[in-house]
Protein backbone atom coordinates (compact mmCIF):
# COMPACT_ATOMS: atom_id res chain seq x y z
CA UNK A 1 0.00 0.00 0.00
CA UNK A 2 2.79 2.44 0.91
CA UNK A 3 4.65 1.60 -2.30
CA UNK A 4 1.53 2.15 -4.40
CA UNK A 5 0.88 5.48 -2.69
CA UNK A 6 4.46 6.59 -3.33
CA UNK A 7 4.25 5.58 -7.00
CA UNK A 8 0.95 7.47 -7.38
CA UNK A 9 2.53 10.53 -5.76
CA UNK A 10 5.43 10.41 -8.24
CA UNK A 11 3.06 10.00 -11.17
CA UNK A 12 0.93 12.97 -10.10
CA UNK A 13 4.07 15.10 -9.72
CA UNK A 14 5.24 14.18 -13.23
CA UNK A 15 1.84 15.02 -14.74
CA UNK A 16 1.36 18.36 -13.00
CA UNK A 17 4.81 19.97 -12.74
CA UNK A 18 7.57 20.90 -15.16
CA UNK A 19 10.34 20.87 -12.55
CA UNK A 20 12.98 18.16 -12.72
CA UNK A 21 13.36 18.22 -8.91
CA UNK A 22 10.80 16.54 -6.68
CA UNK A 23 9.76 18.59 -3.65
CA UNK A 24 7.41 17.70 -0.84
CA UNK A 25 5.25 20.77 -1.52
CA UNK A 26 5.14 20.48 -5.32
CA UNK A 27 1.34 20.87 -5.27
CA UNK A 28 1.42 24.31 -3.67
CA UNK A 29 4.77 26.05 -4.01
CA UNK A 30 4.20 27.78 -7.36
CA UNK A 31 0.72 28.97 -6.37
CA UNK A 32 2.04 30.32 -3.10
CA UNK A 33 5.03 32.00 -4.75
CA UNK A 34 2.71 33.78 -7.18
CA UNK A 35 0.57 35.05 -4.30
CA UNK A 36 3.66 36.15 -2.36
CA UNK A 37 5.24 37.91 -5.37
CA UNK A 38 4.40 41.53 -4.55
CA UNK A 39 6.42 44.54 -3.46
CA UNK A 40 4.98 45.69 -0.14
CA UNK A 41 7.49 48.54 0.11
CA UNK A 42 6.13 49.94 -3.14
CA UNK A 43 2.58 49.79 -1.81
CA UNK A 44 3.74 51.45 1.40
CA UNK A 45 5.60 54.25 -0.39
CA UNK A 46 4.47 57.54 1.15
CA UNK A 47 3.60 60.66 -0.80
CA UNK A 48 2.74 64.21 0.14
CA UNK A 49 -0.16 66.13 -1.38
CA UNK A 50 0.25 66.25 -5.16
CA UNK A 51 0.30 69.46 -7.13
CA UNK A 52 -2.18 69.65 -10.01
CA UNK A 53 0.59 68.86 -12.48
CA UNK A 54 1.85 65.91 -10.41
CA UNK A 55 -1.68 64.52 -10.13
CA UNK A 56 -2.13 64.65 -13.90
CA UNK A 57 1.19 62.89 -14.46
CA UNK A 58 0.31 60.31 -11.80
CA UNK A 59 -3.11 59.53 -13.30
CA UNK A 60 -1.58 59.08 -16.73
CA UNK A 61 1.24 56.80 -15.59
CA UNK A 62 -0.59 54.83 -12.90
CA UNK A 63 -3.39 53.65 -15.21
CA UNK A 64 -1.00 52.34 -17.85
CA UNK A 65 0.40 48.82 -17.99
CA UNK A 66 3.34 49.90 -15.88
CA UNK A 67 6.84 48.87 -16.87
CA UNK A 68 10.04 49.71 -14.99
CA UNK A 69 10.37 53.07 -16.77
CA UNK A 70 6.85 54.14 -15.73
CA UNK A 71 7.45 52.92 -12.18
CA UNK A 72 10.64 54.97 -12.05
CA UNK A 73 8.72 58.09 -13.05
CA UNK A 74 6.05 57.34 -10.43
CA UNK A 75 8.77 56.89 -7.83
CA UNK A 76 10.20 60.29 -8.70
CA UNK A 77 6.78 61.91 -8.18
CA UNK A 78 6.41 60.13 -4.82
CA UNK A 79 9.82 61.25 -3.60
CA UNK A 80 9.35 64.83 -4.80
CA UNK A 81 5.95 65.25 -3.15
CA UNK A 82 7.09 63.56 0.07
CA UNK A 83 10.21 65.68 0.47
CA UNK A 84 8.26 68.84 -0.23
CA UNK A 85 5.61 67.98 2.37
CA UNK A 86 8.20 67.02 5.00
CA UNK A 87 10.01 70.33 4.46
CA UNK A 88 6.72 72.26 4.77
CA UNK A 89 5.74 70.34 7.91
CA UNK A 90 9.07 71.14 9.57
CA UNK A 91 8.82 74.78 8.63
CA UNK A 92 5.22 75.04 9.92
CA UNK A 93 5.85 72.85 13.03
CA UNK A 94 3.07 70.38 12.23
CA UNK A 95 2.62 66.71 11.41
CA UNK A 96 3.17 65.88 7.71
CA UNK A 97 0.12 65.00 5.63
CA UNK A 98 1.10 61.79 3.88
CA UNK A 99 -0.88 59.21 1.91
CA UNK A 100 -0.29 55.92 0.06
CA UNK A 101 -1.39 56.29 -3.57
CA UNK A 102 0.36 53.12 -4.80
CA UNK A 103 -1.74 50.67 -2.77
CA UNK A 104 -3.73 48.54 -5.21
CA UNK A 105 -6.51 47.63 -2.82
CA UNK A 106 -8.29 45.31 -5.26
CA UNK A 107 -5.11 43.30 -5.71
CA UNK A 108 -4.52 43.22 -1.95
CA UNK A 109 -8.01 41.86 -1.28
CA UNK A 110 -7.78 39.43 -4.19
CA UNK A 111 -4.57 37.98 -2.76
CA UNK A 112 -6.16 37.63 0.68
CA UNK A 113 -9.07 35.67 -0.79
CA UNK A 114 -6.75 33.49 -2.89
CA UNK A 115 -4.57 32.72 0.14
CA UNK A 116 -7.63 31.61 2.12
CA UNK A 117 -8.62 29.37 -0.80
CA UNK A 118 -5.13 27.89 -1.02
CA UNK A 119 -5.12 27.20 2.72
CA UNK A 120 -8.49 25.42 2.50
CA UNK A 121 -7.40 23.24 -0.43
CA UNK A 122 -4.04 22.45 1.13
CA UNK A 123 -5.67 21.44 4.43
CA UNK A 124 -7.87 18.92 2.60
CA UNK A 125 -5.53 17.56 -0.08
CA UNK A 126 -1.98 17.71 1.30
CA UNK A 127 -1.03 14.25 2.64
CA UNK A 128 2.05 15.38 4.59
CA UNK A 129 1.14 16.72 8.04
CA UNK A 130 4.36 18.77 8.39
CA UNK A 131 3.82 20.45 5.01
CA UNK A 132 0.22 21.23 5.98
CA UNK A 133 1.30 22.86 9.25
CA UNK A 134 4.12 24.91 7.75
CA UNK A 135 1.93 26.22 4.94
CA UNK A 136 -1.01 26.96 7.22
CA UNK A 137 1.16 29.02 9.59
CA UNK A 138 2.92 30.84 6.73
CA UNK A 139 -0.32 31.64 4.91
CA UNK A 140 -1.86 32.91 8.15
CA UNK A 141 1.07 35.30 8.67
CA UNK A 142 0.92 36.46 5.04
CA UNK A 143 -2.80 37.24 5.37
CA UNK A 144 -2.11 39.28 8.52
CA UNK A 145 0.57 41.20 6.61
CA UNK A 146 -1.80 41.96 3.72
CA UNK A 147 -4.44 43.02 6.26
CA UNK A 148 -1.92 45.57 7.55
CA UNK A 149 -1.68 47.02 4.04
CA UNK A 150 -5.48 47.02 3.77
CA UNK A 151 -5.73 48.84 7.12
CA UNK A 152 -3.20 51.40 5.87
CA UNK A 153 -5.37 52.03 2.81
CA UNK A 154 -8.45 52.45 5.02
CA UNK A 155 -6.63 54.61 7.59
CA UNK A 156 -7.71 52.16 10.31
CA UNK A 157 -5.10 52.54 13.07
CA UNK A 158 -6.71 50.00 15.40
CA UNK A 159 -6.72 47.19 12.83
CA UNK A 160 -3.19 48.01 11.73
CA UNK A 161 -2.04 47.75 15.34
CA UNK A 162 -3.91 44.47 15.81
CA UNK A 163 -2.50 42.76 12.70
CA UNK A 164 1.01 44.13 13.15
CA UNK A 165 1.23 42.46 16.55
CA UNK A 166 0.31 39.16 14.87
CA UNK A 167 3.11 39.56 12.30
CA UNK A 168 5.83 41.14 14.44
CA UNK A 169 6.03 39.71 17.96
CA UNK A 170 6.75 42.41 20.53
CA UNK A 171 10.39 42.47 21.69
CA UNK A 172 11.15 41.44 25.24
CA UNK A 173 12.03 44.00 27.91
CA UNK A 174 15.66 42.85 27.77
CA UNK A 175 15.82 43.33 24.00
CA UNK A 176 14.24 46.77 24.24
CA UNK A 177 16.61 47.78 27.00
CA UNK A 178 19.67 46.74 25.02
CA UNK A 179 18.53 48.40 21.79
CA UNK A 180 17.54 51.65 23.51
CA UNK A 181 20.86 51.78 25.37
CA UNK A 182 22.56 51.93 21.98
CA UNK A 183 20.22 54.68 20.84
CA UNK A 184 21.17 56.70 23.91
CA UNK A 185 24.85 56.18 23.15
CA UNK A 186 24.45 57.46 19.60
CA UNK A 187 22.62 60.52 20.98
CA UNK A 188 25.44 61.14 23.43
CA UNK A 189 27.92 60.93 20.59
CA UNK A 190 25.84 63.57 18.78
CA UNK A 191 26.12 65.87 21.80
CA UNK A 192 29.88 65.97 21.30
CA UNK A 193 29.63 67.40 17.77
CA UNK A 194 28.67 71.06 17.27
CA UNK A 195 26.69 70.27 14.11
CA UNK A 196 24.47 67.64 15.80
CA UNK A 197 24.39 68.83 19.42
CA UNK A 198 21.10 70.72 19.08
CA UNK A 199 19.43 67.82 17.32
CA UNK A 200 20.64 65.45 20.05
CA UNK A 201 19.22 67.71 22.77
CA UNK A 202 15.86 67.78 20.99
CA UNK A 203 15.90 63.99 20.72
CA UNK A 204 16.61 63.70 24.44
CA UNK A 205 13.70 66.02 25.20
CA UNK A 206 11.42 64.02 22.89
CA UNK A 207 12.38 60.73 24.51
CA UNK A 208 11.90 62.14 28.00
CA UNK A 209 8.62 63.97 27.43
CA UNK A 210 6.85 61.99 24.72
CA UNK A 211 8.21 58.45 25.26
CA UNK A 212 8.69 58.72 29.05
CA UNK A 213 12.20 57.28 28.73
CA UNK A 214 15.14 58.30 30.87
CA UNK A 215 18.78 57.31 30.82
CA UNK A 216 21.95 58.33 32.62
CA UNK A 217 24.09 59.22 29.61
CA UNK A 218 27.25 59.39 31.69
CA UNK A 219 27.01 55.70 32.65
CA UNK A 220 28.03 54.53 29.19
CA UNK A 221 30.68 57.15 28.53
CA UNK A 222 33.57 54.70 28.16
CA UNK A 223 31.76 52.56 25.64
CA UNK A 224 30.52 55.63 23.81
CA UNK A 225 34.07 56.94 23.48
CA UNK A 226 35.02 53.60 21.95
CA UNK A 227 32.09 53.94 19.57
CA UNK A 228 33.24 57.44 18.63
CA UNK A 229 36.70 56.10 17.89
CA UNK A 230 35.35 53.34 15.68
CA UNK A 231 33.07 55.77 13.88
CA UNK A 232 35.73 58.45 13.38
CA UNK A 233 38.21 55.86 12.12
CA UNK A 234 35.81 54.66 9.45
CA UNK A 235 34.63 58.15 8.52
CA UNK A 236 38.19 59.42 8.12
CA UNK A 237 38.65 57.24 5.06
CA UNK A 238 37.78 58.85 1.74
CA UNK A 239 34.79 56.95 0.39
CA UNK A 240 34.82 56.40 -3.38
CA UNK A 241 31.27 56.83 -4.69
CA UNK A 242 29.75 55.09 -7.70
CA UNK A 243 26.38 55.42 -9.42
CA UNK A 244 23.57 53.04 -8.57
CA UNK A 245 23.63 51.80 -12.19
CA UNK A 246 27.29 50.81 -11.80
CA UNK A 247 26.43 48.95 -8.58
CA UNK A 248 23.53 47.27 -10.37
CA UNK A 249 25.77 46.04 -13.20
CA UNK A 250 28.33 44.71 -10.72
CA UNK A 251 25.76 42.77 -8.68
CA UNK A 252 24.08 41.47 -11.85
CA UNK A 253 27.44 40.11 -13.00
CA UNK A 254 27.96 38.37 -9.65
CA UNK A 255 24.49 36.81 -9.83
CA UNK A 256 25.02 35.65 -13.40
CA UNK A 257 28.47 34.18 -12.76
CA UNK A 258 27.19 32.45 -9.60
CA UNK A 259 24.51 30.64 -11.59
CA UNK A 260 21.57 32.20 -9.78
CA UNK A 261 19.12 31.93 -12.67
CA UNK A 262 15.83 33.78 -12.38
CA UNK A 263 17.08 36.46 -9.98
CA UNK A 264 17.20 40.15 -10.95
CA UNK A 265 18.74 43.36 -9.64
CA UNK A 266 16.41 46.36 -9.99
CA UNK A 267 16.59 50.00 -8.94
CA UNK A 268 13.70 51.52 -6.97
CA UNK A 269 13.22 55.24 -6.34
CA UNK A 270 10.46 54.68 -3.81
CA UNK A 271 12.12 52.70 -1.04
CA UNK A 272 15.22 51.08 0.45
CA UNK A 273 17.68 48.36 -0.55
CA UNK A 274 16.29 44.92 0.25
CA UNK A 275 15.64 41.39 -1.01
CA UNK A 276 12.18 40.24 -2.15
CA UNK A 277 12.41 36.44 -2.25
CA UNK A 278 8.91 35.97 -3.67
CA UNK A 279 9.77 38.19 -6.65
CA UNK A 280 13.35 36.82 -6.84
CA UNK A 281 14.72 40.37 -6.76
CA UNK A 282 17.54 42.28 -5.13
CA UNK A 283 16.19 45.85 -5.04
CA UNK A 284 18.58 48.80 -4.75
CA UNK A 285 17.61 52.25 -3.51
CA UNK A 286 18.15 54.83 -6.25
CA UNK A 287 21.07 56.84 -4.89
CA UNK A 288 24.86 56.92 -5.29
CA UNK A 289 26.67 54.54 -2.98
CA UNK A 290 30.16 54.00 -1.69
CA UNK A 291 32.33 51.01 -2.52
CA UNK A 292 31.97 50.01 1.14
CA UNK A 293 28.16 49.98 0.78
CA UNK A 294 28.42 47.76 -2.29
CA UNK A 295 30.69 45.42 -0.36
CA UNK A 296 28.07 45.33 2.41
CA UNK A 297 25.27 44.53 -0.07
CA UNK A 298 27.43 41.82 -1.65
CA UNK A 299 27.96 40.13 1.72
CA UNK A 300 24.71 40.88 3.54
CA UNK A 301 22.01 40.96 0.86
CA UNK A 302 23.39 38.77 -1.92
CA UNK A 303 25.79 36.54 -0.01
CA UNK A 304 23.32 35.91 2.81
CA UNK A 305 19.66 36.57 1.94
CA UNK A 306 19.77 35.70 -1.77
CA UNK A 307 22.03 32.66 -1.33
CA UNK A 308 19.82 31.21 1.43
CA UNK A 309 16.67 31.86 -0.62
CA UNK A 310 18.18 29.96 -3.56
CA UNK A 311 19.29 27.13 -1.26
CA UNK A 312 15.70 26.97 0.01
CA UNK A 313 14.32 26.83 -3.53
CA UNK A 314 16.57 23.85 -4.28
CA UNK A 315 15.80 22.04 -1.03
CA UNK A 316 13.22 19.23 -0.58
CA UNK A 317 10.73 21.90 0.62
CA UNK A 318 10.28 24.76 -1.86
CA UNK A 319 8.63 26.98 0.77
CA UNK A 320 12.06 27.49 2.36
CA UNK A 321 12.99 29.60 -0.66
CA UNK A 322 10.44 32.21 0.43
CA UNK A 323 10.28 31.78 4.19
CA UNK A 324 8.17 30.15 6.87
CA UNK A 325 6.35 31.88 9.70
CA UNK A 326 8.50 34.23 11.84
CA UNK A 327 11.59 33.55 9.73
CA UNK A 328 12.59 37.22 9.33
CA UNK A 329 14.38 37.87 12.68
CA UNK A 330 16.38 34.63 12.39
CA UNK A 331 17.20 35.35 8.75
CA UNK A 332 18.46 38.83 9.57
CA UNK A 333 20.43 37.52 12.54
CA UNK A 334 22.14 34.91 10.35
CA UNK A 335 23.03 37.59 7.80
CA UNK A 336 24.62 39.78 10.49
CA UNK A 337 26.52 36.77 11.87
CA UNK A 338 27.74 35.93 8.37
CA UNK A 339 28.91 39.51 7.87
CA UNK A 340 30.82 39.46 11.16
CA UNK A 341 32.47 36.13 10.38
CA UNK A 342 33.74 37.41 7.04
CA UNK A 343 35.04 40.60 8.66
CA UNK A 344 36.88 38.54 11.29
CA UNK A 345 38.31 36.23 8.63
CA UNK A 346 39.80 39.18 6.74
CA UNK A 347 40.87 41.10 9.84
CA UNK A 348 38.42 43.97 9.32
CA UNK A 349 36.89 45.92 12.19
CA UNK A 350 33.14 46.31 12.02
CA UNK A 351 31.66 49.72 12.82
CA UNK A 352 29.95 49.33 16.22
CA UNK A 353 27.28 51.88 15.35
CA UNK A 354 26.43 49.79 12.29
CA UNK A 355 26.24 46.63 14.41
CA UNK A 356 23.92 48.24 16.94
CA UNK A 357 21.82 49.63 14.14
CA UNK A 358 21.46 46.10 12.75
CA UNK A 359 20.54 44.77 16.19
CA UNK A 360 18.01 47.53 16.72
CA UNK A 361 16.39 47.00 13.33
CA UNK A 362 16.15 43.26 13.97
CA UNK A 363 14.59 43.47 17.43
CA UNK A 364 12.47 46.56 16.83
CA UNK A 365 10.96 45.56 13.49
CA UNK A 366 7.60 45.64 15.28
CA UNK A 367 8.02 49.33 16.13
CA UNK A 368 9.56 50.27 12.80
CA UNK A 369 6.64 48.97 10.78
CA UNK A 370 4.18 50.71 13.05
CA UNK A 371 5.94 53.98 12.41
CA UNK A 372 5.66 53.55 8.62
CA UNK A 373 1.88 53.77 8.60
CA UNK A 374 -0.83 55.22 9.14
CA UNK A 375 -1.25 58.88 8.24
CA UNK A 376 -4.74 59.47 6.83
CA UNK A 377 -4.79 61.22 3.47
CA UNK A 378 -6.02 64.82 3.59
Amino acid sequence: MFAENALEEIEQWRRQTTSSQYQLDWRWIERYRELDAFDAYWWWAQAGPFTEEEQQQWDQLFTQNRNEAAKEQLGAILAQSRERELANALAEQRQPRLHYPTIDIEQVRSRIAALHQLDAEMSQKEPNAIVRRLYHETIEEEVYFLRMIEATYEGNNEQFWQFSRCVYPEPTREEMSYALSRVWQVIQQGLQDAETAELSRRLIQFMHERLQLSQDLSSDRAETQETSLDSSTSSSKVQKMVTVQAAKRFLETVIQQSGYGGWQVVVDKASTTRVEAGLRRLILADSPMSVEQIRYYLIHELGSHVVRAIAGERSPLGLLGIGTKNYAPTEEGLAIYHERQIATLHGHALNRVSQWSDYTSTNLSFAVHLSRAIVPAT
